[in-house]
């Protein structure tokens, strides 16, 4: 492999000769020099003009085209988004998993309500719903065969949500720039944590620290005082949910998926034209992330160790999956 920037290798014929034939020409350059739209003008610039500087001069080589073609790098890593996104899916992988539903029940609302839930965790026998046109929290506790609801009422309108500890969850109300920090036995706030009038969206909580989307850029970490430790660069402007693992921070915005470092360094994206309406993430420990899509009625597994090249539909419309959005995994009791 060679810089052609710097060297340029050839060899000279004797005297000119006429080809009446196609030319071809195999080039071997290493990926960085690819990585930008920049870089790779400058280097095909630099091809044609090594081949005119050793050609008749007649000024006829006018012909000259050329063909990128796409190969399998494998799981090489990369500090650029580009090659991120080189590593894009182009086909539907069957990935060795099946989801069944084990339960299905309706939410009740009264006449001049509208439904509005978005977000959902698991704690315990208890799902946890996000209702934010209602200002409140509604949990149904799935003990027994019954399916008992009731509502915590708030004075903003939550729409993320993430577990604290067995009864504590911390939902973001984006449009009023607060966290309420909220034990589910009690129904009580024990802390609002102000945003600095930017809007907080989707939340995480891990090793005793809070990620929260902050302005759809970034990521503060902080304690549950509302005390930022360090913020984030998150890898697109317009990012609305995230889940943080212990090594791993994975977010999306509608169109795709970022499977990042704790620091923020993109490892790889996920992106496909199908998926243009991507709700709420999740992952298992198992090395999977889950997202809801929208307007395909589906819910999407994408394998971590492939890189994200690798996925399948779990759910779809047939399952009775319609417009989702809330999803989340429990990982003891392999539930989601």
């Amino acid at each position: 492999m060679r810089d052609i920037f710097n060297k340029l290798e050839y060899t000279e014929w004797d005297k000119p000769k006429i080809i009446t034939e196609p030319v071809y020409l195999d080039f071997d350059i290493e990926a960085r020099l690819f990585e930008t739209d920049v870089t790779m003008v400058k280097q095909l610039g630099n091809i044609v003009d090594a081949i005119f500087k050793r050609s008749n001069g007649s000024g006829t080589q006018n012909s000259i085209t050329g063909t990128i073609l796409p190969i399998e790098l494998g799981n090489i890593p990369s500090t650029t988004a580009a090659f991120a996104q080189a590593q894009t899916p182009l086909f539907n992988y069957i990935i060795p998993i099946s989801v069944n539903v084990r339960k299905r029940f309706n939410i009740i609302i009264s006449r001049n309500e509208e439904r509005s839930i978005i977000s959902c965790i698991k704690l315990g026998n208890s799902l946890v719903f996000t209702d934010y046109l209602n200002n409140r929290l509604t949990i149904s506790n799935l003990e027994g065969t019954d399916i008992h609801h009731h509502h915590i009422i708030l004075n903003y309108g939550p729409r993320y949500i993430t577990a604290i500890g067995t009864d504590t969850v911390a939902v973001s109300c984006t449009f009023n720039r607060n966290i309420l920090i909220i034990n589910i036995s009690t129904g009580s706030v024990s802390r609002t944590i102000n945003t600095s009038d930017i809007p907080s969206y989707g939340l995480s909580y891990v090793d005793n620290n809070l990620y929260v989307v902050i302005g759809k850029k970034l990521t503060h970490m902080m304690d549950l005082t509302g005390k930022v430790i360090r913020t984030i660069q998150l890898p697109s402007r317009d990012i609305h949910d995230i889940t943080v693992g212990r090594n791993s921070l994975v977010c999306i915005n509608c169109r795709s998926i970022y499977y990042c470092s704790l620091d923020g360094y993109l490892i790889w994206m996920f992106e496909n034209e199908k998926y243009t309406s991507l709700r709420r993430v999740t992952t298992d420990d198992e090395g999977k992330v889950y997202v809801t899509d929208a307007i395909t009625n589906t819910v999407v597994v994408v394998e971590v160790s492939e890189h994200g090249k690798h996925y399948k539909e779990v759910l779809t419309y047939s399952d009775g999956i319609n417009d989702p959005c809330g999803i989340y995994f429990d990982k003891k009791t392999k539930l989601c």
